[in-house]
């Protein structure tokens, strides 16, 4: 099972796009199939979840695989915190241009009651309440993206690595790609640093959240040259900041593979201005960011070797100081890059400013500290009470972290 190049061409005459283009991408070819990795008996309307998003991807490949609907997918999906797109929105859309793909599209469109997207937690009691999603397609790199090239299309289905065939590929996705020469799709594998490095729109079957369409509201950051006002001590005393020095998770989320342990946090200024503070290791900056992946065998155990900085402000001129009128709102939850934005918490400070966070990931209900649907506007990070005692513990059922103070 080696690394192929793979020349994919494809010619057409749609008014408006560009068909006649070429895939010249290195992939890497499914070895075994994507059925495979539908099994979930640990949490069975998650499995039914991932299935009907797999059908849905198989139904609806054809169209999305021509690339005359990029633009649409595009545009749409900036307007939302999630990067989606509903497909009901969508096949309304193409059923509206009464073209050659209208009358499939309005087929499509009546079996979308027939998906079910309900999900109960695993172990939850008979009361708790029920998740619920909508399919959407989740325009992942849609910032970066050429959305005059032919697309990538995925249902977002995980490789199981636990199969001998699969052991090197986890954190991958299966993704289809259509040649038009043999008239046939084939399955590859994808990771987050393919689908960064790649100018090719990848479109993702994804079961969203409806909150990131109705109630989530969009959260502009400063830049990185914006500085909130500096303490006068700043340049004696050093910038004061925070870090993760221990963690535990008690929950494991995955069904296989390691848990990508992952953290969310925004600054609200003194000024009202939202910061993003975890630096990724190509030197951007943003809202969430995976600290660690954690094996099987270490759920449940403290993990004290290993350190992340959870306040790398970019504008070195940048403080949290005063405490007193600075926020930082954050939660912790379990990673999954190929799946669209969640609610993980919304915070108001006493005089109603507003702020929103969100992290990619499968299921809402998979944070490891705050719950995203309890109110939350206390659970803002205590910094004076951490700079005094130099550390302090967070705990919940599924996680527990210790958050020390440093100096840089």
């Amino acid at each position: 099972m080696g690394v192929i190049t793979l020349l994919v061409s494809c010619e057409g005459d749609t008014e408006g796009f560009n068909a006649n283009y070429n895939f010249d991408l290195e992939v890497i070819e499914n070895p075994i199939s994507a059925h495979n990795y539908l099994k979930d008996s640990n949490d069975p309307d998650g499995e039914k979840i991932q299935i009907n998003l797999h059908e849905i991807g198989l139904e609806f490949r054809d169209i999305l695989s021509t690339g005359e609907y990029n633009e649409i997918i595009f545009q749409e999906a900036r307007f939302h915190n999630n990067s989606c797109i509903t497909i009901e929105a969508l096949l309304d859309r193409i059923t509206m241009l009464d073209n050659d793909h209208s009358k499939e599209a309005s087929r499509l469109k009546k079996l979308i009651p027939d998906w079910d997207f309900t999900r109960r937690v695993p172990n939850s009691p008979e009361n708790a309440s029920i998740e619920n999603y909508i399919p959407a397609i989740f325009a992942i790199n849609h910032e970066s993206a050429d959305f005059s090239l032919a697309p990538i299309v995925s249902a977002g289905v995980y490789v199981n690595p636990e199969f001998p065939e699969t052991q090197n590929y986890d954190e991958y996705i299966v993704a289809w790609l259509y040649n038009s020469d043999e008239n046939k799709y084939q399955e590859i594998l994808l990771d987050e640093e393919m689908v960064e490095a790649t100018a090719h729109p990848v479109l993702i079957i994804d079961n969203a959240d409806l909150q990131m369409f109705n109630v989530y509201g969009p959260v502009q950051f400063e830049s990185s040259e914006s500085a909130h006002s500096v303490s006068s001590n700043y340049k004696m005393m050093g910038k004061k900041l925070f870090a993760i020095d221990h963690f535990k998770l008690n929950h494991r989320f995955e069904t296989f593979g390691k848990s990508e342990f992952a953290a969310s946090f925004i600054n609200l200024d003194e000024n009202e201005n939202h910061h993003q503070m975890l630096k990724k290791s190509n030197g951007t900056y943003q809202t969430e960011l995976t600290l660690t992946k954690v094996p099987k065998a270490d759920i449940g155990t403290w993990i004290t070797n290993e350190w992340f900085s959870i306040t790398d402000i970019a504008n070195q001129a940048t403080d949290l100081e005063p405490f007193s009128t600075n926020y930082l709102w954050w939660n912790l939850f379990e990673r999954d890059w190929a799946k669209s934005t969640k609610p993980l918490l919304t915070g108001a400070k006493p005089n109603g400013k507003m702020t929103y966070l969100g992290g990619r990931r499968k299921n809402s209900s998979d944070y490891y500290m705050y719950d995203p649907d309890a109110n939350n506007d206390a659970n803002h990070l205590p910094m004076s009470t951490i700079w005094t005692n130099g550390h302090k513990f967070f705990s919940s059922a599924n996680g527990a972290v210790k958050i020390i103070k440093y100096e840089q």
